[in-house]
């Protein structure tokens, strides 16, 4: 007994495994019941660690058999305890939801495969009578039910749920996680905060299990699916994330330094089918980088996305670009994600009809140094030297369009919509640039000419596209054009300066490359050639 108790604690599945076979049938039925219900236990571990499609089958159908003669009426003597059957439900369920390995019809995709498992779940659960359950096994029923409400939309169902489960096991730190979660799901952000709060004092006041007192019943009851347990460092990270979405940006900030000090970088692993789901650390840099700039913490927030380019740079992207060839999309994707969310959903823009937009002046000032530093930046400069740089810049211009179009239209704007249409539009004109500048590489010179057209519509004082775009009217023998523009555009004035943005990285970004000497000399070889 030892022995197996002493490597299921070190994670040695199948040494388990193979000592539990050892162990001889007795008289007792419900003894017999808890060693082979240890065995599958481990065996799921293994299969689920192993991930091997065949492997995963076959333990499904093994604890589906062993699912099937709990709950078939009469195959079961009584005089296993009802808990011993429950935890058989409890395994089965856990595989279904979160394990399944079926195989799926052409017409089918894993949403309806879930769909199915979720109501498969549930119809066992309504047969279950709670009133005769110990207290720790009815919690674990509730939150499992409430899961399922919360798969099926019904929050109001689920957080019903997880208050009767948290009632019964106010020491747990999983009914506090779905409490918040579900507080979230339904836009109370104030009790998700208060929820989140409550669950890392809960994670930090969990005591370490004792094995001493370790049997086999508790191998069975409390053996440790990836779904039951939280760590302090998940616990931190939703934590800081709804102080964020509650607006309470320096709490959420002070938090993820917090969450970074607890795991450190070179410590951060994918937490893989967890309660709380960590996303990769690019992610989280970008997440705490944004949260520091709302916070009004712009060297914090600089030093967050220089670590986040760090851990992503154009070099990784062309290594990983053959084996997940939509990676830039997921880049894409989140960049609009992103906006959508920090403009959206925090009332930054707080009406959208068609093409009407209506902005909050007091929430807006945060675009002119956080947003755009951070958005545009940082996934500009990760996959500049990518194939498919063009194609992408291309698709954050027209992301940007979308949702900063009715600003930069509006008649009437207050100083500080003035002073962000002006970053709109510098930035506008600098992704047109390097657009046309990359398609010059390419020899597909089509439409440069309307990229740089487009670019000085943005800014007409941009000094680099008036430079780049004499240069390619010259290239195509067209000086007398390239005259006229020059004398067009060369003294107007740029909407954007050094003395104009704070923020190093967008400094640099936004502001004008080409040297006072190149313009110089530009000039003197046009004026020289109608001399």
């Amino acid at each position: 007994m030892d022995e197996i108790l002493n490597c299921y604690k070190h994670g040695k599945y199948n040494k388990c495994v193979e000592l539990i076979k050892l162990i001889p049938p007795t008289d007792n039925v419900a003894e017999n019941f808890t060693t082979e219900n240890c065995a599958l236990v481990c065996s799921s571990i293994i299969k689920i660690l192993e991930n091997n499609p065949e492997s995963l089958t076959k333990a499904e159908e093994s604890l589906y058999l062993f699912f099937e003669n709990v709950t078939s009426v009469g195959l079961l003597p009584a005089s296993v305890p009802l808990h011993l059957k429950l935890i058989v439900i409890f395994n089965f369920y856990w595989w279904l939801l979160f394990h399944s390995n079926k195989e799926l019809n052409e017409d089918e995709c894993e949403e309806y495969l879930t769909v199915v498992n979720v109501g498969l779940c549930r119809g066992y659960i309504q047969k279950i009578n709670l009133s005769n359950i110990e207290p720790h096994l009815k919690m674990r029923l509730l939150v499992l039910n409430g899961q399922l409400c919360s798969s099926n939309s019904k929050h109001k169902e689920a957080f019903n749920h997880f208050q009767e489960a948290l009632q019964l096991s106010i020491n747990s730190p999983v009914p506090f996680f779905y409490i918040g979660q579900e507080s979230g799901k339904m836009g109370l952000y104030d009790l998700m905060v208060e929820y989140f709060e409550k669950l890392l004092k809960a994670v930090e006041g969990q005591k370490e299990r004792d094995w001493n007192s370790f049997n086999f019943v508790s191998l069975v009851l409390n053996w440790i699916h990836p779904h039951d347990e939280i760590t302090e460092d998940e616990a931190l990270y939703a934590l800081a994330v709804s102080y964020g979405l509650n607006e309470r940006f320096s709490d959420a900030a002070s938090t993820f330094d917090r969450y970074f000090q607890y795991v450190g970088v070179s410590d951060f692993t994918t937490n893989v089918g967890r309660i709380i789901k960590i996303p990769n650390i690019l992610t989280v840099f970008h997440d705490a980088s944004l949260t520091n700039m709302l916070a009004g913490n712009l060297l914090r927030a600089e030093n967050m996305a220089l670590k986040a380019n760090n851990q992503y740079t154009p070099h990784d992207f062309l290594e990983n670009s053959k084996e997940e060839a939509t990676l830039l999309e997921k880049d894409v994707d989140w960049l609009r994600k992103t906006i959508e969310e920090e403009l959206l959903e925090s009332d930054i823009i707080i009406n959208v009809k068609k093409n009407d937009r209506m902005y909050n002046e007091h929430s807006i000032y945060f675009l002119s140094e956080n947003v755009i530093a951070q958005l545009i930046l940082a996934e500009i400069q990760k996959i500049q030297q990518s194939e498919e740089y063009t194609m992408t810049l291309k698709k954050i211009f027209s992301c940007f369009s979308c949702y900063f179009g009715g600003l930069t239209r509006k008649e009437f704007l207050t100083d500080e919509e003035k002073q962000i249409a002006q970053l709109i539009k510098a930035l506008g004109s600098k992704t047109c640039l390097r657009i046309a500048q990359l398609q010059i590489q390419s020899g597909s010179i089509s439409n440069v000419e309307k990229m740089l057209k487009r670019s000085l519509s943005c800014n007409k004082g941009d000094k680099d596209v008036l430079y780049c775009y004499a240069k390619f009217l010259i290239g195509e023998g067209r000086h007398r054009e390239a005259l006229k523009l020059w004398n067009s555009f060369s003294k107007e004035e740029t909407t954007v300066t050094s003395n104009s943005v704070q923020s190093l990285s967008l400094r640099y970004f936004l502001t004008d490359q080409v040297s006072a000497v190149e313009l110089e000399k530009m000039h003197k070889e046009l004026q020289r050639y109608y001399e």
